[in-house]
């Protein structure tokens, strides 16, 4: 198993989570939420746990449903917490919504009004095209996070990492910080958060059905921190 200080001793942050709160049987596969501003990791998780309790059985027949759903849940958690928590899409480049299918055109004329409406911070795969996935990133690069698989700034201003060996990670991170690209792990194992702590990785994706066990992780790390 890796750890965390083998990669940098010096380390005094964990990463913030972003997690996968709903996945509808239809239209975009995921909706995730995450903070920015929050000064406690610990408490930015607390409250997206809260956000996946509150949408279990959810029935819904559309996209904003979804959305203001979360968005009242985020307000209900307001008067308990002291930062914003943005909402995401993983679009996985799906163009067959609950109103059905959208051209390349209309979907991204539907997705910038979703931004702006619901103040959307992070998408994942919105296009197949490239042309469009530019025309997208460029509209939205200012207010949201834009994933997308490639090292071409102009196709996304973020990028989902998997777990590989440790030097390849490392030449990926310090490419993606060069092309100002924001770094995001995805959690599959325990060694998910020990390189994200090592390699200077600040968000950390995660399915809302792994919170208990990333607790656990985040809770031990943070007290190896304060006693390093």
């Amino acid at each position: 198993m890796v750890h965390w200080k083998e990669l940098n001793p010096e380390n005094k942050s964990i990463p913030r989570p972003l997690t996968v709160v709903y996945k509808p049987e239809k239209g975009f596969c995921e909706y995730l939420v995450f903070s920015l501003d929050s000064k406690s990791i610990l408490k930015s998780l607390w409250a997206n746990r809260k956000i996946v309790k509150a949408m279990k059985g959810f029935k819904v027949n559309s996209e904003k449903e979804i959305l203001e759903k979360i968005q009242t849940e985020i307000n209900n958690l307001k008067k308990f917490i002291d930062f914003d928590i943005k909402i995401g899409i993983n679009v996985d480049k799906s163009l067959e919504l609950f109103s059905g299918k959208l051209t390349g055109e209309e979907m991204f004329s539907y997705l910038v009004g979703l931004v702006d409406a619901y103040n959307i911070s992070y998408i994942e795969s919105p296009f197949k095209s490239k042309k469009l996935t530019a025309k997208f990133v460029d509209a939205v690069k200012h207010t949201c996070l834009v994933e997308n698989n490639s090292l071409n700034g102009d196709l996304n201003n973020s990028y989902l990492l998997g777990i590989k060996s440790v030097e390849k990670l490392k030449k990926e991170v310090e490419t993606l910080k060069g092309l100002r690209i924001t770094p995001i792990m995805k959690y599959e194992n325990k060694d998910s958060v020990q390189l994200c702590c090592g390699l200077g990785i600040f968000i950390l994706k995660h399915d809302g059905s792994d919170s208990e066990v990333l607790l656990q992780q985040l809770e031990q790390i943070m007290a190896e921190i304060k006693q390093s």
